[in-house]
């Protein structure tokens, strides 16, 4: 026979080990080795460069959703803030271009890097349904004219993007499109002699001194010719990662809540490629650095004197709503990673969407889909609840039958025997899967986890006295409630003495978890425990 308390004190221990693992990884970090930073290799067609030169170099574009500016150095998409998410910084910011950290967007054709290109003006505008289009174009010294087309729609996360050569040199050449994300970002070592590794870099200011599992994914991703999505962090990229190549696709970088890529054109071939380096800007200048390049560079096309070549792509920046991603590329949906549970979430998901239509707030629908899920979950609760009530009653028959076989070990075939005819006398039914219907709880939880961690949804929505679900209650009232919940349900449990202790370093080790949590989830957890608390408690009155 199964020991069904042995195997919860162990389920128990290992939550418990991952939860405090959790909270120590949030407080500290790691201490990386200082080396000497260099340029980044020639492969690189396009590389971070600084903004130094003055606004006057910047095309902005401004739309109902976000506004753009574009650098005339390079053509490339230098910041993007989103209008539509606003928080207490001003509004969300995907790409920037600040004087210790940039992080930035490019296309176009490899040579154009260095050229400054020249727009019809300085400043453009989008509103009220509809579009406009900025042209860039410059001609290098022997004769390629460069031209770079942005189309935005006002309503719209996503930019049309064409970039174009006209060949005038007078000869015969070959030349590749591209498209890039890079960034750089410098650290003050504070004279501490502690430099930043790769996996504690970040460009998602959104996400610090957030809790890490809530952070989500940040970082660079793409399909290859085996797998429709594919991560690179910053950890892998610094270890080295050969060439891939691929027709068509996307590359994206993602961060927590927002997702920016570049979907290519689906007739042309193209290599992925990653480039890492980080060190200390000078030696001795307590300054550390790190770099990153991601490209997808296009097999060549030859161009005759007089030809013109092309290539289109959409560049989307914006927050990673399943709809909007699928309209660009059907694997996009991917980036969405509810984890490991994605079959549960990717329902859960749905469900609150679908709910939402007809429910305007977004606090509410989340109440009403843990309502549905409890309701789902009360023949599982009920079972649980009326064995423990049974098991508690025979208790005394039991320990005579312990008594009798003391010494003998719990796989005793006698002891087990005996305690089957006693559960069979009082119509108790218990083995292996009366346990898997309470331990299905846990992956719906963590299910309910990846949906509310990766939805932007919860964004600046408001519910009752929390003004923005997306970051954690400020009176603490709702981590409080499940907390407290939790208590309760550890002390209603029909558990041993020793077990029943165990249980009381849960709510302690859960209280440091769900106190920085998002509002969503700290109201997910809140009810969801009291919900359990009272059904219980229901139950055992019947």
């Amino acid at each position: 026979m199964i020991n069904r308390q042995a195997l919860l004190q162990a389920a128990i221990f290992v939550l418990l080990f991952n939860l405090g693992q959790m909270v120590y990884q949030n407080y500290f970090g790691t201490v990386g080795a200082l080396t000497e930073i260099s340029s980044m290799p020639s492969q690189v067609v396009a590389t971070p460069v600084s903004s130094a030169g003055g606004k006057e170099r910047f095309v902005t574009v401004k739309t109902d959703k976000m506004k753009v500016y574009i650098d005339t150095h390079g053509g490339r998409v230098a910041r993007v803030s989103l209008t539509d998410y606003p928080n207490d910084n001003g509004d969300v910011t995907f790409f920037d271009d600040k004087g210790d950290e940039y992080l930035d967007a490019q296309m176009g054709y490899v040579g154009d890097k260095k050229l400054t290109f020249k727009a019809g003006r300085r400043h453009y505008q989008a509103t009220n349904g509809g579009e406009v289009t900025v042209r860039l174009s410059a001609t290098n010294p022997q004769g390629l004219q460069y031209t770079k087309i942005f189309t935005f729609k006002s309503d719209s996360y996503a930019i049309e993007a064409s970039a174009s050569v006209l060949n005038k040199t007078g000869e015969r050449l070959a030349i590749r499109p591209y498209y890039v994300f890079s960034g750089d970002k410098k650290t003050s070592l504070d004279g501490k002699n502690k430099a930043p590794t790769p996996k504690e870099l970040t460009f998602d200011a959104d996400s610090e001194g957030m809790i890490a599992a809530v952070k989500g994914y940040s970082g660079i991703s793409y399909p290859t010719s085996k797998k429709d999505y594919v991560r690179q962090d910053f950890s892998k990229i610094s270890k080295g990662i050969a060439p891939t190549s691929v027709r068509g696709g996307w590359v994206a970088f993602q961060k927590h809540h927002f997702i920016s890529a570049w979907v290519m054109d689906t007739n042309k071939q193209f290599t992925m490629s990653d480039y890492w380096l980080e060190g200390e800007s000078e030696a001795g200048s307590g300054v550390y650095e790190q770099k990153f390049v991601t490209q997808a560079l296009g097999a060549k096309e030859t161009m005759e004197e007089g030809g013109l070549v092309s290539s289109h792509s959409r560049l989307y920046v914006g927050p990673q709503i399943k709809e909007n991603l699928m309209a660009l590329s059907p694997t996009l949906k991917l980036t969405m990673d509810y984890g490991f549970f994605w079959t549960i979430a990717n329902i859960l998901a749905v469900c609150l969407n679908s709910i939402h239509k007809v429910v305007p707030s977004w606090g509410w629908s989340l109440i009403i889909v843990v309502v549905l899920t409890r309701i789902v979950l009360y023949p599982s609760t009920k079972q649980q609840v009326l064995q423990a009530v049974a098991l508690k009653k025979i208790q005394p028959e039991r320990e005579k039958i312990d008594k009798k076989y003391a010494g003998k070990g719990s796989f005793d075939l006698e002891k087990h025997e005996a305690l089957t005819e006693l559960y069979k006398k009082h119509n108790i039914k218990i083995g292996f899967s009366s346990m898997i219907i309470p331990l299905l709880q846990v992956p719906l939880f963590i299910a309910y986890y990846g949906v509310i961690s990766v939805s932007p949804e919860f964004r600046g929505a408001s519910f009752l006295w929390i003004k923005d679900m997306a970051v954690s209650d400020p009176f603490y009232i709702l981590p409080v409630v499940a907390v407290l919940f939790l208590f309760l349900q550890s002390e209603d449990s029909e558990i041993s003495p020793d077990f029943k202790m165990l249980m009381r370093f849960l709510p302690i080790m859960f209280a440091l978890l769900v106190i920085r949590l998002p509002a969503s989830l700290q109201l997910y957890a809140a009810l969801n425990t009291a919900l359990q608390v009272m059904q219980t408690k229901v139950l055992k009155k019947n």
